[in-house]
């Protein structure tokens, strides 16, 4: 008795301490089952959907939702984990996730459900595209450079040879 006491008092600690983590995690992490229905959201995934009360899970932005859906759908078929990175949200409060899509599987190998794991790069993909336009404009004018100038050119120029050459008999 004293055996099976010490083992429940053990997994029972176990489950706190596992609770604990998840509940101080700052990530979103969101389990969906095969219906992709939520059955379980930390307190992460819930505050953020009360930042975006209308978003359902996973919280994807509309442009996006092929992409996100196709994801799940074929972690589910392969049983592979899968990265995706995409929108949340809509303007002028769009967001940027990189979700991970893990599968849990039953003992038998099919997968019980999807494991998301969430974590926001907005500000990543806004100073990813802060750097891209400081190299293509001037910092003083804001006008395009030298180097993003000849791209525009060189556009525009194929662009005058293919209207000449569909114009030409």
């Amino acid at each position: 008795i004293n055996e099976k006491y010490a083992a429940e008092a053990a997994l029972d600690r176990s489950q706190r301490q596992f609770g604990n983590l998840l509940d101080s995690l700052p990530d979103p992490i969101v389990r969906l089952n095969r219906r992709l229905e939520v059955e379980f959201a930390n307190p992460a995934a819930q505050r953020f959907r009360h930042a975006s009360p209308d978003a359902e899970w996973p919280a994807v932005g509309r442009i996006d939702d092929e992409l996100v859906l196709s994801a799940l759908r074929q972690v589910l078929d392969t049983g592979r984990s899968q990265t995706v990175e995409h929108s949340v949200g809509t303007e002028p409060r769009l967001g940027w996730c990189e979700t991970t899509i893990v599968p849990e599987p039953h003992a038998d190998g099919s997968i019980r459900s999807l494991l998301l794991i969430c974590r926001d790069i907005t500000d990543r993909r806004r100073n990813e595209a802060d750097l891209a336009y400081q190299a293509n404009h001037d910092t003083l004018t804001g006008l395009p450079n030298r180097g993003r100038f000849a791209e525009l050119l060189d556009v525009a120029v194929n662009r005058q040879r293919i209207h000449e050459h569909a114009g030409s008999p």
